[in-house]
């Protein structure tokens, strides 16, 4: 996930509140805001998680006072937003995506302070452990980690004589090999997104250090179609499979040892590039020379007669070594193209969402269409504020799947909303020989007693049901029909055709219906 600036400060600040939400989720919950981003979208999502929160004008005279933790609006990058975690001496603590536990004092952060904070309270422990669903997503890619791992030592320890044979040589080479691994798949990262906060955090050297402008310029692809990045990973990569997984002895070492020596020569010329033809430095590329020549030390007292060649004939050897440089070749030229698609996505994804959630648009697409009386209070299901601005009329089926789970939406939404009404109506035919009519009807009646938590709650019960019993849930909402509940479900029955109802469930917002590519969900930022 492309973490950008709004969605790396609300994410830390939610830890701090005990908030047990994934990244992924506040970035998709931020991109569908028509106001994202900006302290309104953080204030509304908080909002939506029961998470009481304000925002404030202050003086930066006035920071000092300010209960920690809070975020802040600054002028860097012409607003973008941190994390003041904590006061320690007089000076602040700041997180974001730049700043990683920075300290700034009063003054210094004055500077940069917009004059805006939001401030809020912590949820208690209890509530902050978070739903399975949650705590799952949090530990995908732990498990995903772990799982390849735990394969990997398995497959050492039952398919090589790696563990066997083990010394200081082997563990030292590998130990180089991880670590030249992992560099170069830093830099397979900034040569498909350039702006990634991780490789920008790692490449701020300060002075003449400017990872991107080596990594943009010619001398960093071996031809138009292949960079040295990709050739390290192949490297590295192939090496450290060839090394764990080949059971050869001295051969092996001779071939690693002839491999490095040959990758020698390029340090030289990277370094000669950075120094005198760049004059600036990439300190992840810097990495990758001083890792090859510190391969030597363990490859040289392992094989002291490199230079003997007799056998590098041996066929198994050679097979050995060109299966394990395959597979990451391979795997690279696979993903290589999905990964480009994918960042070039992610700015159009953007767009579309600022589109699509844009209130304006929205309001104009609503009431681009036809405008229907909406059900009256009196023969339709009421739930929510009785004074709202906002009136959302939802048309059902007991017997619907997607209505059930349109329900459990709704609900939702009218706990978040205190400012919105929903109207119930139903698609019964108003006969005994429908069988949609006994619950509708029942439904009704409910609807008439004066607790509205009752009918709420029964809808709620209906729904949830797997298996539909119609005994068993009015066994557990008793009510005596009458004959002005068969009245009600007959206007229900006439305004729906009237509204040419011709599917179930259908949603109209203050009597338009809603624009075809926008879901209920969807509508949790755009009601005022």
């Amino acid at each position: 996930m492309k973490r950008d600036n709004i969605t790396t400060v609300l994410s830390k600040f939610a830890k701090l509140l005990h908030l047990p939400v994934t990244d992924q989720t506040f970035y998709e919950q931020l991109l569908i805001h028509p106001e994202y981003p900006s302290l309104l979208a953080v204030s509304d999502i908080l909002s939506a998680y029961n998470v009481d929160n304000s925002a404030y004008r202050v003086g930066p005279e006035e920071l000092k006072n300010v209960p920690t933790p809070f975020i802040a609006h600054t002028t860097i990058n012409e607003g973008d937003f941190v994390l003041v975690k904590s006061r320690e001496d007089e000076q602040l603590v700041l997180h974001s995506e730049k700043f990683n536990g920075s300290k700034l004092s009063l003054k210094e952060f004055s500077e940069i302070f917009n004059g805006v904070v939001l401030v809020a309270e912590p949820l208690p422990a209890s509530e902050g452990k978070g739903t399975v669903v949650e705590n799952l997503k949090g530990a995908k890619s732990l498990l995903i980690g772990f799982s390849a791992f735990l394969v990997l030592i398995l497959g050492l320890c039952y398919h090589t004589t790696f563990f066997h044979n083990l010394e200081w040589a082997t563990t030292a080479l590998v130990l180089f090999k991880i670590i030249g691994l992992c560099t170069s798949v830093l830099l397979l990262i900034q040569s498909i997104d350039f702006a990634n906060p991780l490789v920008q955090k790692l490449c701020q050297g300060g002075g003449n250090s400017d990872c991107n402008a080596i990594l943009s310029s010619k001398a960093a692809k071996v031809f138009d179609w292949l960079t040295w990045s990709e050739v390290g990973f192949f490297y590295f990569s192939g090496t450290l499979l060839f090394v764990l997984f080949d059971n050869s002895g001295a051969e092996k070492w001779h071939l690693m040892t002839l491999l490095t020596i040959a990758s020698l020569p390029f340090t030289v010329y990277s370094i000669v590039y950075q120094a005198r033809i760049a004059k600036q430095w990439c300190v992840l590329c810097c990495a990758v020379q001083a890792i090859l020549w510190l391969e030597l030390m363990p490859l040289l007292s392992n094989s002291p007669n490199f230079w003997n060649l007799r056998g590098l004939q041996d066929a198994g050897l050679l097979s050995s070594a060109l299966i394990a440089f395959s597979i990451p070749v391979l795997l690279w030229v696979s993903l290589k193209p999905y990964l480009i698609q994918l960042q070039q996505l992610h700015p159009l994804r953007q767009q579309l969402q600022k589109f699509k959630y844009n209130s304006d648009s929205f309001n104009q697409m609503l009431t681009s269409s036809p405008r229907f009386v909406q059900p009256d209070e009196d023969w339709s299901i009421v739930l929510g504020s009785k004074d709202a601005n906002n009136v959302l009329t939802m048309v059902s089926n007991p017997y619907c799947p997607p209505c059930a789970a349109m329900h459990r939406e709704l609900h939702q939404l009218i706990a978040q909303k205190p400012d919105l009404q929903a109207r119930i109506v139903f698609t019964a035919n108003n006969t005994d020989e429908d069988r949609q009519t006994a619950v509708s009807r029942h439904m009704m009646t409910l609807n008439g007693r004066s607790d509205k938590t009752l009918v709420q709650n029964a809808l709620l019960d209906w729904y949830d049901q797997k298996q539909k019993s119609y005994d068993a849930w009015s066994k557990v909402y008793p009510a005596e029909i009458n004959e002005d509940d068969f009245n009600k479900l007959e206007k229900q029955k006439e305004w729906c055709r009237m509204a040419e109802i011709n599917a179930t469930p259908t949603i109209l917002l203050n009597g338009y219906p809603i624009p075809e590519y926008y879901e209920l969900t969807n509508l949790k930022y755009m009601l005022d």
